[in-house]
């Protein structure tokens, strides 16, 4: 820091150390500051803000110090980010420097932005209005006046929700049935670990910010015995982001179902092991952890994967497994967002108000839950068979293989009310199964379709099962075998591809 830059720091009374809202360390004299939160660490550079005059560096620093120990961390990351935009495209428009922010500087740039990116200028007109509250100089009178009088537009939220995005919005509901019985799959073959598993579930079944989620504790999750000899098994999930609430000052419980909820128990056994011998209170070891602690984090956290860490961790456990999407015909894109939108938009679909959804969503309005109300899809009623064979490949619900011999290592599936004399095929996990067959049969990997079973009686009973439920109870619940009706139909068109290759060589 040169002597002129730490002179301005001492008047504008900046501390050699000072702690964010979190409990973490920072340096708010120093140019650089690397600061932690629950997302992960965060770098403010304030050595060149191209643009901004040296006298406006210490009341920058100064504002946002205060953002970082009374806000946000992460607000006052996104500031920074606003405030160096700011001034490098003031810059470009006026040709020199800013010494002093006026009304003419904010009326140019938001001419720059654009309706689409208006809300640069309305996120940054906070920061402005607080740094002009303090009274430090650097942003003129006029400055906030006008941002007084005008109406800015926020950032448009729920264009993802509203146009259903493959890429970005809700999983359709065979996207995230095929999701569910990938990971499955995936835990079953070992190419997923239990704890990449276990938080890709809980995204799916609760919702949950990644923020909430890396915030997790072994202690948070609670067993009851029911006098029935069951367990009942919750979390107590921390809000996170409430505002003046420190990260893990306010909690919700959430119940889990119970296979999910043993499965998490077994996870904390394990981790509870692990931390037995690291620190004083095994129960405050985070649930989803770092392979080393960061010396940077607040007391009691230092072992927490920040939530960046742990949907990048998510994500790439996913992509080496993930099935393909019926409306893409590639791999579907997974990120936790995604799994929050979808829960609210299957609620919404369901019939379920705002209030309900908000609350799923650990929002403290309904404001923002709105646009699920709005976006429901509308169900595709009927399905035939054309369409189901037509669709059958790009959603690739089919999860065993096609064959044409009699493999007499493998237990038969035969169904009299399809066709007692013919198999539908064999199963390869010589032990006992608790799912339907042949129905269940046809999404599961351990399963040989024989090429002359009856699969073209199995399609049309289960489309005639579809349409008749259609009629006398909800449409989704109708609609509950469409993979299963997807992955028939696509042995279906496999079979009918076999006999037509044999009967080209005969």
């Amino acid at each position: 820091m040169s002597p002129n830059r730490q002179n301005e720091a001492e008047a504008y009374f900046l501390p050699a150390v000072a702690k964010t809202f979190a409990g973490s360390a920072f340096h708010p004299k120093d140019d650089v500051w690397e600061v932690w939160s629950a997302r992960g660490g965060l770098r403010f550079d304030f050595s060149n803000i191209t643009g901004a005059g040296e006298r406006l560096i210490p009341p920058i620093k100064t504002v946002l110090s205060w953002y970082v120990q009374h806000r946000s961390s992460l607000h006052a990351h996104r500031m920074l980010h606003y405030t160096r935009h700011f001034f490098g495209v003031t810059l470009f428009q006026t040709g020199k420097s800013v010494t002093s922010i006026n009304n003419q500087h904010l009326m140019g740039y938001r001419d720059s932005l654009g309706a689409e990116h208006e809300y640069y200028l309305s996120s940054l007109a906070g920061f402005l209005k607080k740094w002009h509250a303090f009274g430090h100089p650097g942003v003129d009178s006029s400055a906030i006046d006008f941002l007084r009088k005008i109406r800015l537009s926020n950032n448009q939220k729920g264009a993802a929700v509203l146009t259903m995005d493959p890429f970005e919005g809700p999983f359709t509901d065979l996207e995230f049935e095929a999701i569910h019985a990938s990971l499955n799959e995936g835990f079953r073959k070992a190419d997923l670990s239990l704890q990449d598993y276990l938080a890709t579930r809980l995204f799916m079944m609760l919702g949950s910010r990644p923020i909430q989620m890396a915030l997790l504790k072994v202690g948070d999750l609670s067993v009851a015995d029911n006098p029935d000899g069951t367990k009942t098994y919750s979390l107590k999930m921390p809000r996170a982001k409430q505002r003046g609430v420190a990260p893990r000052g306010e909690f919700k419980r959430r119940p889990l179902i119970p296979d999910l909820g043993a499965l998490v128990a077994e996870h904390c056994k394990r981790v509870h092991l692990r931390f037995d011998t690291v620190i004083e209170d095994p129960d405050d070891a985070p649930m989803f952890p770092l392979k080393a602690s960061d010396p940077k984090a607040p007391q009691g956290l230092e072992w927490h994967l920040g939530s960046i860490g742990l949907s990048a961790r998510v994500i790439k456990a996913f992509g080496a497994i993930a099935p393909v999407s019926e409306r893409t015909g590639e791999p579907i894109h997974m990120t936790p967002m995604r799994f929050r939108r979808t829960l609210a938009t299957r609620a919404a679909a369901e019939g379920h108000g705002a209030l309900l959804i908000a609350e799923m969503l650990d929002h403290t309005d309904t404001q923002s839950v709105q646009v699920y109300i709005e976006a429901r899809p509308d169900i595709v009623k009927r399905i035939d068979k054309a369409i189901a064979i037509q669709m059958a490949p790009l959603a690739q619900a089919f999860a065993g293989a096609v064959v044409f011999g009699d493999d007499k290592t493998r237990p038969r599936i035969t169904d009299p009310r399809f066709d007692a004399t013919r198999p539908v095929g064999s199963c390869g996990q010589h032990s006992h199964c608790a799912f339907s067959a042949p129905i269940a049969c046809y999404t599961c990997s351990q399963f040989n379709a024989w090429v002359d079973g009856p699969h073209e009686a199995i399609l049309e009973h289960l489309l005639s099962e579809e349409e008749r439920l259609s009629e006398i109870v909800d449409d989704r619940i109708a609609q509950i075998n469409r993979r299963t009706i997807l992955a028939v139909a696509q042995v279906v068109k496999l079979c009918d591809e076999h006999r037509q290759t044999v009967a080209a060589h005969e």
